[in-house]
């Protein structure tokens, strides 16, 4: 794993201002580490810098149809069937927008919250309630899961005001289970946040695609979703995995050590793009020192026997 210095946010802010820039990130490229920046065909490359904070800049262009979308909505039936307890890639919605995905779940002040993405939603978020997997599925009616508490407004900002993190968290019913064991992986529970590192080898978990492998390729990525002007971030990563439509806020896991790095956001044919962890926390303003990561809420129980 190779752990890399940060570019400074303002020489980020003078590359992103430059017409057809989509992204700027830390990848390796042989021996070294580079900046490297991405441009849509056909735009000039002429004030892109050779040396980015220090770093040599590797351009890459890219096609206006490939730039990097946020993955809302498109069947994996473990993740799109109603679950209880919750865990990490199953189904979630507001009943007002499109669903994505669970990132992870954590106990905060004595209160469990569901980690994932703003993006699911597009404002008007305080008091939506969540539901799992949707607001009407099954004849019971019970899938509620809780409300959302806290959303980081990703879409009013410019390269001169980058938001950290796509984060929301859903403060969630006292009754429900949870775990953040995945489903899919034999004797495997996160047991930490760890920042994401180069070369990482990991673990995706979505609705849309389920669980796949991948490895980080590239670090401190800044990007324009969608090539709009008006919905920049930052503090992201990426891996070499493909995601699909509706796998937006589900969990990133690195596999050694095993512990959480992040939630999905978007990506393209390039890779997926997540958010950072421990920069997930700061956005929603959630004091590091007293997140918990939940195993599950009810102790009485083997996290290895839960039945859906």
């Amino acid at each position: 794993m190779i752990y890399l210095k940060k570019i400074d946010k303002s020489e980020k802010q003078k590359i992103l201002s430059i017409d057809g820039v989509a992204s700027i990130s830390l990848c390796k490229r042989g021996r070294e580490p580079k900046a490297k920046i991405e441009i849509i065909k056909g735009y000039s490359k002429k004030d892109i810098p050779k040396r980015v904070d220090g770093y040599k800049t590797k351009i890459v262009e890219i096609e206006e149809n490939d730039l990097d979308k946020p993955s809302i909505q498109t069947d994996v039936s473990l993740y799109t069937q109603k679950n209880r307890p919750l865990f990490p890639g199953c189904q979630i919605s507001s009943g007002i927008s499109g669903f994505g995905s669970i990132g992870f779940m954590v106990d905060y002040n004595g209160q469990l919250y569901v980690i994932t993405v703003a993006h699911l939603l597009s404002g008007d978020w305080q008091g939506v309630e969540m539901y799992q997997p949707l607001k009407s599925y099954g004849d019971d009616g019970d899938n509620k899961i809780g409300e959302i508490t806290h959303w980081v407004d990703i879409y009013k900002n410019s390269p001169d005001d980058v938001k950290p993190s796509d984060s929301m968290a859903i403060k969630l019913n006292n009754e429900i289970e949870v775990t953040n064991k995945p489903m899919e992986v034999d004797n495997f529970i996160p047991e930490d946040f760890i920042e994401p590192e180069l070369d990482m080898e990991v673990y995706h978990f979505g609705r849309t695609t389920g669980m796949r492998k991948g490895k980080i390729v590239e670090v401190d990525v800044t990007v324009r979703l969608n090539d709009d002007p008006n919905w920049y971030c930052e503090n992201l990563f990426r891996t070499d995995s493909i995601s699909e439509p509706g796998d937006s806020g589900g969990c990133v896991m690195s596999i050694d050590p095993p512990a959480i790095l992040g939630t999905h956001v978007g990506g393209s044919s390039r890779g997926t793009l997540s958010n950072d962890v421990l920069e997930i926390f700061k956005a929603l303003d959630f004091d590091i020192n007293k997140v918990k990561l939940v195993d599950e809420i009810d102790k009485k129980k083997d996290p290895n026997t839960l039945m859906m």
